[in-house]
Formats: C-alpha cells, structure tokens, sequence
C-alpha cells in the first residue's frame, strides 16, 4: 500500500492501484496506560472489538494492534467501517492486569491504577483507571474501560466517549 495525494486528499492506494481508504481512515484510535511510576512492573492487556480479540494473552485479530513491550495499543475502526464491519457505532472494550517484576507472586494483589488517554481524530481523553490485579494469569484480566465509537461527530467535536 502507497500513500498519494488525490483531489488535495491523503489516500492509501492498494498495490493493484485501488483507491481503498481515505487520510482519515489511515488514523487509528489510540490508547496509552499510565501507571503508577512508584511501582516497578508492567502491563498485560486485551482489546476486543469487532468480534475478535487481540493482545499478548490474547493472540490476534484484525484491525487491533497492542503493543507486547509497551502499554499502549492501536484499533484501526475507520478502516473496520470501511470493510463494513461497522456502520453507526462500535464498543471497544480494554482488558488488563498489572504485575509486578518478580518471578512469583503469591497472591493476586490490588494495583491502585493511573490514567488511561485515548485519542482519535485530533480529540484525546482520559479516565482514571480502576484498581487492577496484579497477577500472571491471563484469566486475571479485568475490564477497565469501554470506549463507544460513533461514525458521526458528537456534541463535543469528538467521535467516541467512554461508556
């Protein structure tokens, strides 16, 4: 895929020359943990939307992408509404757990969370992040946000809200 500029626009153009996606549908919405910087350790995380779930406990799924190394992830719903996997809205839902960096942990233990930002066509937000696990069972992931994303714009200039 190429990018190129058509009718003062940026599209993707496929190999076989087909224009398939606008500029906008090139941005992904974003999301970025940030914890507690006292508490030495990591995060595990899930993302499910468009019936399929994606992250290092997870495996794979179209249109999402989570980072392994990091605590943040990408979910590509403008090109998922393009394929006609969506039309009007969608619900993201963002599943983790905390642990620490030790070999074991004997119990699951409360993290007291942070901040969770999600941006999305030049709009960011953020919600405090309930109070995690700490644990290395994948079993362990717990919900911590649903992001609603709407194919017009809403009130407030913006194309998604946490439910």
């Amino acid at each position: 895929m190429a990018l190129a500029l058509q009718d003062g626009k940026l599209v993707a153009i496929t190999l076989d020359g087909i224009t398939k996606i606008s500029c906008q549908c090139c941005i992904p919405l974003q999301f970025v943990y940030t914890l507690n910087p006292s508490l030495y350790g990591g995060i595990l995380q899930c993302v499910t939307a468009f019936g399929g779930t994606a992250g290092l406990c997870c495996g794979y799924a179209p249109y999402l992408s989570i980072s392994e190394e990091s605590p943040d992830g990408e979910v590509f719903v403008a090109e998922a509404r393009q394929d006609g996997i969506w039309s009007s809205s969608v619900n993201i839902e963002l599943y983790a757990i905390w642990y620490a960096e030790s070999d074991t942990i004997p119990t699951p233990q409360p993290y007291p969370g942070g901040i969770l930002s999600v941006t999305y066509l030049g709009t960011t937000k953020s919600i405090s992040v309930p109070t995690m696990i700490e644990s290395l069972l994948c079993d362990d992931l717990g919900l911590v946000a649903t992001i609603t994303v709407f194919s017009s714009q809403l009130g407030d200039g913006s194309f998604f809200k946490f439910a």
